[in-house]
């Protein structure tokens, strides 16, 4: 990523007093009780993109004016983002300067007079001069050509110049940059101010915002009331927010879509018109999630409806209607989606609750979702769930009470991973949040089921991934420990997958596994008995001679022969049940199950069935 958010440090902003966190990584969930400033946190990031000017009217969402004097008030939020491409690159992206563009557009229709001619050159700069990054080399160069006694001027920035007093050529001084930190300080009354400084890697200020602006002032492509920061912000920063006030419409360009949403049908507006792809992407989430397609588009005369509606459908034949009939749910959903699409490489995506409205399933789609974007966006969301605390896909941040009753942060190891789910009071037991749980002895069984179930269920709209879930109970050995009580409460709808362990065809069970077969249909509760020896002898012969390199006819598996013994036995002894598991799975095909018949009607009986079953009780 280009563009990466590092650290933040707050500063008596709503319900914090002095806050930092840092060390983000490309998905960081933040946790933690209720009250423990999880929104406000995500609010400060988001402070910086919601591309709107905050004044004092912004106060009484944020504090008790009964307790406060609001013009008191000094807020402070401090963010270190680390660039891991250059300046140059930076600013060469096209959507700064047309940010700008939109800015200068907005400020020219509500300013006063004496200002406006000084707007408008900088408009007429940024429309016909090239590249913002070929303006500001030029502007900085024509500025320190002309005062070249800045040098003893500013002492501190001597990564300016080389050590003979000659300056440095833009590109020469932007190339040791590798963090932008940026300080945004509020006056309630007056507005915020947005200060920035490029840094080297050991974090030394190269170049502030006030030698960046002295050096401008020879040229109007930038003017110092439009602060580039700001600007970064709103480009890089998109979030989705939840008890945020209501934005001002009129003030945002509709590039830029609203924290809140408010600007949503002039920003879908837009984007049918200048990208129109990006609901065709839109659309197939929501499939992902609910199992039909959601459509857009803009309402016309012969509609009957206002001619500016935006109007939506989901399906292909369904009834069109108003974008406001939308629910709660499915309009910030909606929202999220927008984002996520118009998102590029670098960008930075804000969540307050990504689990709100969704039921479970989705949630867990909507997941597999933002996951396939982490190596291109980073992602940063404030949550209950512990969807959203897998740590094998986030970094899970948990804020906690220290002593002296102040909140601070800790980024948890995934071996710390029940600290956070206990801190939400859940189980740990990511079963409480699947319509199915399927048990089976341990990892590589884990592997195979998932496999052969994503190619059966599809014929009957299951999605595996959302709505199934495959844990491991440990092995034969743990399996009379289990409560059956205690399973029925954490999930009914469980199916239990136990191996035979058979070596022939008429050798007894042991009396372990028949104990437990009896406890479970006391209990009501299903399961699988495998009628062969384990997992590992469902596996088509063919796909393991062709995957290991095994010559045909070498090797033959029965129903009651163990695999890795008939391995061992040809010189294959270094191969391990989750290895062997992955390299077949990722051979298996629906009709190599359906060849083997007897296979084919013991997994449907057992366990599809069951499952389908399950799914429509």
């Amino acid at each position: 990523m280009s563009f990466h958010l590092d650290k933040i440090e707050i500063n008596r902003f709503r319900g914090i007093e002095e806050y930092t966190i840092k060390s983000f990584g490309n998905w960081s969930s933040i946790t933690g009780p209720n009250s423990s400033n999880k929104s406000t946190i995500i609010n400060a990031i988001s402070l910086l993109g919601s591309y709107r000017m905050h004044d004092i009217s912004d106060i009484p969402s944020w504090y008790d004016l009964n307790l406060v004097n609001p013009r008191e008030i000094p807020i402070k939020v401090k963010y270190l983002f680390r660039l891991n491409e250059s300046f140059d690159k930076l600013v060469s992206d096209s959507r700064i300067k047309e940010t700008l563009v939109s800015l200068y557009e907005e400020q020219l229709n509500r300013t006063i007079e004496d200002y406006k001619a000084h707007l408008e050159a900088a408009l007429r700069s940024l429309r016909n001069d090239g590249p913002l990054s070929q303006l500001l080399n030029k502007a900085l160069y024509e500025a320190i050509r002309r005062e070249f006694e800045f040098k003893s001027q500013y002492e501190p920035y001597k990564p300016l110049f080389y050590s003979d007093g000659r300056f440095k050529m833009p590109d020469e001084i932007f190339e040791d940059v590798k963090f932008l930190e940026i300080n945004l300080e509020m006056s309630l009354s007056d507005g915020p101010e947005y200060k920035f400084s490029f840094l080297d890697e050991r974090e030394n200020t190269i170049i502030d915002d006030e030698v960046f602006y002295h050096w401008l002032k020879y040229q109007n492509a930038i003017d110092d009331k439009i602060s580039l920061a700001f600007v970064i912000g709103a480009v890089f920063i998109k979030s989705i927010i939840n008890s945020q006030p209501q934005e001002d419409e009129a003030t945002f360009p509709p590039t830029i879509l609203a924290s809140d949403g408010s600007n949503i049908k002039k920003y879908i507006e837009y984007s049918l018109t200048h990208h129109p792809n990006i609901f065709t992407n839109i659309g197939d989430n929501f499939k992902k999630l609910f199992g039909h397609t959601m459509q857009v588009k803009k309402a016309s005369i012969a509609n009957h409806i206002e001619e500016n509606e935006i109007l939506i459908r989901f399906g292909g034949d369904g009834d069109w209607f108003p974008i406001d009939k939308l629910s709660d749910g499915m309009l910030r959903l909606l929202r999220l989606f927008l984002q996520l699409a118009t998102s590029k490489k670098g960008d930075i995506l804000v969540i307050d609750e990504p689990e709100l409205h969704l039921h479970p399933g989705a949630a867990k789609s909507l997941r597999e979702i933002l996951v396939g974007r982490k190596s291109e966006i980073q992602i940063i969301v404030a949550t209950h769930s512990p969807i959203f605390l897998d740590s094998s896909v986030a970094d899970v941040i948990i804020l906690n009470q220290n002593i002296k009753n102040s909140i601070v942060p800790k980024i948890l190891e995934s071996k710390e991973i029940d600290l956070a789910l206990s801190e939400l009071g859940s189980t740990g037991l990511d079963a409480l949040l699947y319509d199915v749980i399927i048990w089976v002895e341990g990892p590589s069984d884990k592997i195979y089921l998932e496999k052969w179930l994503n190619l059966l269920l599809n014929e009957n709209e299951i999605t595996i991934s959302s709505q199934i879930g495959i844990l491991p109970y440990g092995g034969k050995s743990l399996l009379m420990h289990l409560k059956i009580e205690e399973i029925k409460l954490i999930n009914r709808k469980s199916i239990f997958i136990i191996d035979s362990d058979k070596k022939s065809e008429n050798e007894e069970i042991d009396p372990d596994t028949r104990n437990f077969i009896s406890i479970c249909n006391k209990n009501n509760i299903n399961y699988w008995l495998t009628e062969r020896r384990a997992i590992e002898n469902y596996i088509p012969l063919n796909i393991l001679e062709r995957k290991l390199n095994i010559n045909p006819g070498i090797m033959k598996i029965t129903r009651f022969d163990d695999v890795f013994e008939s391995l061992k036995k040809i010189g294959r002894n270094n191969i391990g049940k989750v290895e062997l598991a992955k390299i077949i799975a990722s051979g298996m095909t629906n009709q190599k199950i359906r060849d083997d018949i007897e296979f084919y009607e013991e997994i449907q009986k057992n366990i599809v069935q069951k499952i389908v079953k399950y799914h429509f009780d």
